[in-house]
């Protein structure tokens, strides 16, 4: 498939299944580039029917979707200024059509994606990396200061334990020496 490879038509039903929702076909464009007949309309419009014909999956994308049609050649050799006119004429008609999509896209999940890929993003990063060890640190570190204050307060019970014994046996000596 020379237009949409496979792959590419994979990686849309991927994303519109597990990052987005159903509702992003109708906020997809599809940008068709290096047609050099992007400006005979009938051109365009036979382009659309064979890819429709090319594969059933991809048929039922392209009833949804709006396609533009742009030629971006290389500016480069003889043909330079003709095709920098035809690049800045595509980028026209790009830009024309963008000027009419009015609709804004939202992910009914886009709080829960963010945070996905913040949490991601800081792991992977060395900064993001750093900002986790430390974290791991400060857990160990509590972890350390609760178990010594445990002890504490078990060495504190048992010095209190200790004292009293000592009273008591004062106590019994004061009385002895009394007798």
């Amino acid at each position: 498939m020379e237009g949409l490879p496979e792959k590419k038509l994979k990686a849309y039903d991927l994303l519109s299944s597990i990052i987005f929702d159903k509702e992003v076909i109708n906020y997809t464009t599809i940008v068709r580039v290096n047609f050099s007949d992007f400006e005979d309309y009938e051109k365009c419009a036979n382009d659309r029917a064979s890819l429709r014909m090319e594969n059933a999956g991809l048929a039922y994308i392209l009833n949804k979707v709006n396609i533009v049609y742009v030629d971006n050649p290389p500016l480069v050799g003889r043909a330079r200024e003709i095709n920098k006119e035809v690049r800045e004429v595509s980028r026209k008609r790009l830009l024309t059509y963008l000027g009419t999509c009015q609709n804004t896209y939202r992910l009914s999940n886009l709080d829960t994606l963010n945070e996905r890929i913040r949490k991601y993003a800081n792991n992977q990063t060395p900064k993001g990396q750093k900002v986790a060890n430390i974290h791991q640190t400060i857990a160990n570190l509590q972890e350390q200061i609760n178990e010594l204050g445990l002890e504490a307060e078990e060495g504190e019970a048992e010095l209190i334990k200790q004292l009293t014994e000592n009273n008591k046996l004062k106590e019994e000596l004061a009385k002895k020496s009394k007798n």
